[in-house]
């Protein structure tokens, strides 16, 4: 069979017990995953781009096969590894709910589409939603249970990974859910637009602002008891809040061109889009520059301390 030159990436490596193990190796032990090289679609492993849900579907079964044939492996090279995952991830998602960006109608796709102009990334944004972590297959549970871990302050409700995929816990008020997708879609949108990671800040900001547009939302009836509110952490209030200082500054119309070129060219230069050099600052204390100062006279301080110190020592010793 046919080796494309694709798969130079996984060479010889040695394995646990000293053998060599090739990449033709482990194409004889996994034929689903030999016949899909052949056919060139490995980096459809990697970014399934599909526009017809029954191709997609069909694709992750083709996945699933390829799962199991690489867990079967008892000695399985590094670079393997990266591919059983991306499998693993396109096995699950490509049977959930699928959304182009180019005409899905949840809020926050349809504001970077038509008001910030971004072109839409082609192919599918895959959607599945679980009644709990311990319903999620492992690769997703981890996902959720590093964010959890980290400063957020409120319970993770939903990831994106790698921009294609989109995991949700299930709420009990629809409002609340939509919201939730509304907020990851902007995350997959930006991923997919811009091709590199851009700033934590940037994309928290924006998700927020294109989603909900504030700090906190009431969800269920009016005179509900079980009416709920739900409040962003206090990392994305900062960041909410960098995009409305922004749009205070420059206007909506001028954030959004921000927002495109940013997206657009990788480059997130907010000094820039308020009209600043990078030699000047915005109004307001420069608590760096305050800091610095106060860590230099404290040190100049301790300096003529242990002068004095050592002085008082020579003279005691002559003495």
């Amino acid at each position: 069979m046919l080796r494309p030159a694709l798969l130079a990436v996984f060479v010889l490596t040695q394995t646990a017990c000293g053998q060599v193990s090739s990449a033709d190796a482990v194409l004889d032990r996994c034929p689903t995953l030999a016949r899909l090289a052949a056919e060139g679609k490995l980096d459809q492993i990697k970014n399934p781009v599909f526009t017809d849900r029954d191709a997609a579907r069909q694709f992750a079964g083709e996945c699933a096969k390829v799962k199991k044939e690489l867990q079967s492996l008892l000695y399985r090279p590094a670079q393997y590894d990266i591919l059983l995952t991306q499998a693993a991830l396109a096995a699950e998602f490509l049977t959930g709910d699928t959304y182009l960006l180019s005409t899905s109608k949840i809020k926050s796709a349809v504001k970077l589409r038509e008001w910030v102009k971004i072109p839409p990334p082609p192919g599918f944004v895959y959607v599945k939603k679980y009644a709990s972590t311990s319903a999620m297959p492992p690769i997703v549970e981890d996902v959720f249970d590093q964010l959890a871990s980290s400063e957020m302050q409120a319970r993770v409700q939903g990831v994106n990974i790698r921009g294609r995929y989109i995991a949700l816990l299930e709420t009990e008020y629809h409002d609340e859910l939509v919201d939730n997708l509304a907020h990851e879609m902007v995350h997959a949108y930006l991923t997919l637009a811009s091709g590199v990671d851009l700033p934590s800040w940037f994309h928290e900001g924006a998700a927020v602002y294109f989603s909900i547009g504030k700090e906190s939302r009431l969800y269920g009836k009016t005179g509900d008891p079980k009416i709920k509110q739900v409040t962003v952490p206090e990392s994305y209030k900062r960041d909410l809040y960098s995009f409305d200082y922004i749009e205070r500054k420059i206007g909506r119309k001028k954030l959004f061109e921000f927002v495109k070129e940013s997206v657009e060219t990788g480059q997130v230069d907010a000094r820039a889009a308020l009209g600043l050099n990078p030699l000047e600052k915005p109004d307001g204390p420069d608590y760096r520059r305050v800091a610095l100062a106060a860590a230099i006279g404290v040190g100049t301080i301790l300096l003529l301390i242990v002068a004095w110190l050592v002085s008082r020592r020579q003279e005691n010793w002559v003495d």
